[in-house]
């Protein structure tokens, strides 16, 4: 494999567990640097990239005034006003809808445990992940318009979710699908706990060659390097959000990265 001496330098350095976001980027006091990792970038193998990205944001001098995903997570619970959201849908498309919300507060009390009757069927696909039939939802499912009202009572608190961007499309599409306007806009109050995640254990990223970006660490993947046992009850709504508290509070109290 081809490399180069300057490379090999990036790739010996000693890597710290911060990420490139924790960094105040100075174009000219990484510019040596970046030319070297972008001199022959085609040629490197998916770990050469890996180490390579990692070494590059330790290059970068820190931005003092930046929080980390740990004292971020740390000053939102001290606030007492965080909520855990998280949502079942029919799939993952356009014209999906949700079938099943939960909402924990902060000290794991369920606040909203329910499913919703569909506009439409369930196809089996989703059925078989999270265990929701149609005839289920309709015969123990509220309405999506009670539902909303339920929602609007979370004005006010900051709503944490992981892969916040997929929820807050699925609520906007059911609100739509049901054709009853949102009681509550929900985005300007949502913390994504992906985003934070997936900086917190950036050492743990791998490289996707195909699209030149890290995956996606899942949720399973966090609580499985934080040490979080990840139940088969999976992919139930209050079951995600207790994984996505649990997962918060470890970042909250993990400060040593």
């Amino acid at each position: 494999m081809k490399t180069n001496k300057g490379l090999d330098a990036l790739l010996n350095r000693n890597t710290n567990k911060m990420s490139v976001n924790e960094y105040g980027l100075d174009t000219h006091y990484v510019g040596k640097n970046l030319n070297i990792f972008c001199r022959d970038i085609n040629s490197y193998s998916p770990e050469q990239m890996h180490r390579a990205l990692i070494c590059l944001a330790n290059t970068l001098p820190v931005k003092t005034d930046k929080e980390t995903p740990q004292t971020i997570c740390a000053n939102l619970l001290k606030t007492g006003r965080v909520v855990i959201l998280d949502t079942e849908t029919t799939g993952l498309g356009d014209a999906d809808e949700v079938v099943e919300v939960g909402v924990l507060d902060q000290f794991a009390q369920p606040l909203i445990d329910t499913l919703i009757k569909p506009n439409g069927l369930i196809p089996l696909e989703a059925t078989e992940i999270h265990k929701i039939t149609t005839a289920r939802a309709n015969k123990d499912g509220m309405g999506w318009q009670v539902c909303q009202d339920l929602l609007a009572e979370l004005e006010g608190f900051t709503v944490v979710m992981y892969n916040g961007v997929f929820d807050l499309k699925m609520i906007k599409q059911t609100d739509e699908i049901h054709a009853t306007p949102a009681r509550i806009d929900l985005e300007p109050q949502t913390v994504d706990l992906m985003e934070l995640a997936n900086r917190h254990f950036i050492d743990s990223a791998q490289w996707h060659p195909e699209r030149s970006q890290f995956k996606r660490l899942s949720l399973k993947a966090c609580c499985e390097l934080a040490g979080i046992e990840y139940p088969d009850d999976a992919h139930q709504a209050l079951t995600d959000c207790r994984l996505t508290l649990a997962l918060m509070q470890f970042i909250a109290n993990d400060t040593g990265r």
